[in-house]
């Protein structure tokens, strides 16, 4: 046999999401992540609930716990409330990718922030958005830069859903000129 002829394996590398709640009441939008990244995307997600108000050595700790596996692609998403700290302080004691999911409350006095109080020269930035779906969006985005069946995957929804799209726009357009027709009094053939 020649060296070319030779198998090895290569050590898979999985994409992994970890999603951080900042209380018990978060647990379940955590979980509509996990089942959504993993059925879909067939991203790997742990669920875990922090708070930097009860113990920031705790989430310090937590964060070792993965920062040691540098070969495994990782991105992180916080969900709560901004203003709570969580992605401030991940991303600042962390080398991954941070996404914020601010949930919006109707019974919170304030989902308003004040981004000046985010900003400064010595902070990390981490990227914050306001629904499930773009928090799922950005995780599969930043992970697909470095795994081509995931990008595959992420291209090929993306153009089934511009498809759907158009086909949707060409029966518009056909139904509104049919009905225009039939108001103007036109015989149209079917």
């Amino acid at each position: 046999p020649s060296l070319y002829s030779l198998t090895y394996s290569l050590p898979i590398k999985t994409n992994r999401c970890i999603i951080v709640c900042s209380s018990v009441h978060d647990v379940e939008y955590g979980l509509k992540i996990k089942t959504t990244l993993n059925e879909i995307y067939n991203i790997h997600c742990d669920i875990r609930i922090l708070s930097i108000f009860k113990s920031t050595q705790t989430v310090l700790k937590f964060l070792s716990n993965y920062s040691y596996e540098h070969s495994q692609p990782t991105v992180f998403v916080t969900l709560g409330n901004i203003n709570n700290g969580l992605a401030m302080c991940l991303s600042l004691n962390s080398q991954y990718p941070i996404i914020h999911c601010s949930l919006l409350s109707k019974d919170q006095q304030n989902n308003l922030f004040d981004t000046n109080s985010f900003l400064s020269n010595d902070t990390s930035l981490f990227t914050v958005v306001f629904t499930l779906s773009s928090a799922m969006q950005n995780v599969v985005q930043i992970l697909a830069m470095n795994d081509w069946k995931l990008w595959t995957k992420q291209r090929g929804r993306r153009f089934k859903k511009y498809m759907d799209l158009m086909r949707a726009d060409q029966q518009l357009i056909t139904t509104v000129t049919q009905t225009v027709k039939t108001k103007s009094g036109m015989l149209i053939s079917q």
